[in-house]
């Protein structure tokens, strides 16, 4: 990644997302660490709002299905995926879903929307991992989700009409995977450590693992969610173990839990593998990691050629 890379995503975050708030701050005092509102922070309200929404989903007439949720309280309505066997359009059951109370959840503009396009690659050149794009309609007084947490940091712009925000304290364990999640209805929270109402252009950070609910006043809700999945210690040296197992047949050879020599073979793996890893070089290792990744993504393969070329350099 080069510098001019660098400064021009940490120039779209400041201008989408943390207006006047530094990025220098904002890693300094909030990132994985607390919550933080921003009021005021943007302007994507500008380019991202009802009518995008709903030119994005006249023109994915017979596939909203795949990246649309539409909630009615507790219950996923399902929309049907074919619609040359009903009268109804997709678009005209989201439209009626949303007239009765229903919560509209439209995935995805990371790849549906130019500006989103960028914005998240500019978050995915400053802090690296994993990131997608969401926005959530709601009706007037209505709450699509009670109260949880997320595994991922999230970035909350408010787009249209007014939501109110609760955060809670961190709960459970720290940085939560997936799995960790539980549902927290019936757990007493504390007093929130931000409760406000957001309107167009406010901002709000949650750091993964601080439950938070929100609910609609007397008008709908639109607002953007982008989901910053940074990457983990983990799976970096997951890849490292694969390049491993390439290099030393103790850890590929078969082995069989009845035969006299399990235990000694598995002894043999882990040391090799504990050794291995111990002298694992970083540099080496993480710049393989960042372009093994980024050509394995779904959405990467439209640049299939450039990563191959990239590959091939190292």
């Amino acid at each position: 990644m080069s510098m001019q890379e660098l400064e021009f995503g940490g120039m779209l975050l400041q201008e989408y997302v943390l207006g006047e708030t530094s990025l220098e701050r904002f890693k300094a005092e909030y990132l994985d660490k607390k919550p933080a509102l921003i009021k005021g922070a943007n302007r994507l309200f500008e380019h991202v709002n009802m009518e995008s929404v709903d030119d994005l989903l006249c023109a994915n007439e017979g596939s909203i299905h795949a990246f649309t949720r539409v909630l009615l309280g507790s219950e996923d309505l399902m929309m049907h995926a074919n619609p040359i066997f009903f009268s109804e359009t997709q678009k005209a059951f989201v439209d009626k879903a949303f007239q009765r109370g229903a919560t509209i959840k439209v995935e995805d503009f990371e790849m549906r929307h130019p500006l989103m396009s960028k914005l998240c690659r500019a978050f995915e050149t400053v802090f690296g991992g994993d990131t997608y794009a969401m926005v959530f309609l709601t009706p007037p007084k209505q709450q699509g989700f009670g109260i949880h947490f997320d595994p991922v940091s999230s970035f909350i712009t408010q787009l249209s009409g007014r939501k109110h925000w609760k955060i809670y304290p961190a709960w459970g364990p720290e940085f939560p995977t997936k799995t960790m999640s539980r549902p927290l209805a019936d757990v007493p929270m504390p007093v929130p450590l931000i409760e406000a109402a957001l309107d167009p252009g406010d901002m709000l950070y949650i750091p993964a693992g601080f439950p938070h609910e929100a609910i609609c006043a007397d008008a709908h809700s639109l607002h953007m969610t982008v989901g910053v999945g940074a990457h983990r210690p983990i799976e970096i040296l997951q890849y490292a173990l694969q390049e491993l197992l390439e290099q030393h047949v103790e850890l590929r050879q078969p082995v069989y839990p009845l035969e006299d020599d399990f235990k000694s073979r598995m002894e043999v793996a882990r040391d090799t593998l504990a050794r291995e890893l111990a002298a694992l070089d970083l540099d080496a290792l993480i710049p393989k990691f960042h372009i093994a990744y980024n050509a394995n993504r779904v959405n990467a393969q439209t640049r299939g050629l450039t990563n191959y070329a990239k590959a091939c350099q190292r």
